[in-house]
Formats: structure tokens, C-alpha cells, sequence
């Protein structure tokens, strides 16, 4: 959990670096079916090697669920946004001092981690 507007559920994607900032993404409630209107969402079990044709062509997200296995309750998602030509989208993504950080709750499973890296790698974010 992160100070990060108020306590927030984060995933740390790193160690400290310059600055002392730990590279973080935030947990948010998963998109609506309202909110995915117009857009294209990837399955986090069935991803692609590379960025599909899709996302020239239309915005395409993914969500990858974090939840009890990982010791978040209630569960929530990682979103991230391909890269789409002419747009710019937000990730969650930030930079977080030991003095955001408020307690460990738990750790990605091995399947969340798998996903997660992966949708990371889609995105762009590594």
C-alpha cells in the first residue's frame, strides 16, 4: 500500500534509483464494460509476443488481475495501454519515495508476475 492520493494499492516494479524512487504502478478497479466501450482489451492469459496489428488499427488495453492470491482484497487490475500512434494514454505508472510506501500487504504470484512482465513488455514500460 502506497501513500499515492490517498492509500492506494501498488505493484513495485523495481529497486530504488536515481532520486531514491521506487518505480510503481498503481492497482485500480477493473474498467466497466461502460469504460471498455470502443476499446480492445487483451486476455492476460492468451497475450501475444508483440504489440497485436490491433493496436494500430484501434486503442487496445490490458488488465491484469491482482487479488486474494496476492493479498489484495477486494481484488483489482494492473491496466496498461499499448502504444497507439498519436495518442497518449495514462498507465498508473509512477515513482515512489520509502515515504509513500505504508506497508506490504503481499506479492505477485507467479501467474500475476508472468502477466504482468509481459503486459509491461506489450506496453512498452520496460
Amino acid at each position: 500500500m502506497a501513500d499515492v492520493n490517498g492509500s492506494q494499492p501498488v505493484v513495485l516494479l523495481g529497486e530504488a534509483g536515481v532520486g531514491g524512487e521506487v518505480p510503481a504502478i498503481q492497482v485500480v478497479e477493473p474498467a466497466t464494460a461502460e469504460q471498455k466501450r470502443g476499446f480492445t482489451f487483451l486476455d492476460p492469459d492468451f497475450l501475444p509476443d508483440e504489440a497485436p496489428a490491433g493496436a494500430r488499427a484501434g486503442i487496445t488495453g490490458i488488465e491484469v488481475p491482482v487479488g486474494p492470491d496476492e493479498g489484495l482484497d477486494p481484488p483489482g487490475v494492473v491496466r496498461l495501454a499499448l502504444p497507439h500512434e498519436g495518442h497518449i494514454f495514462c498507465t498508473w505508472r509512477t515513482g515512489l519515495t520509502a515515504d509513500h510506501l505504508i506497508e506490504r500487504i503481499g506479492s505477485l504470484s507467479p501467474t500475476a508476475m508472468h502477466r504482468l512482465d509481459h503486459a509491461l513488455y506489450l506496453a512498452g514500460e520496460v
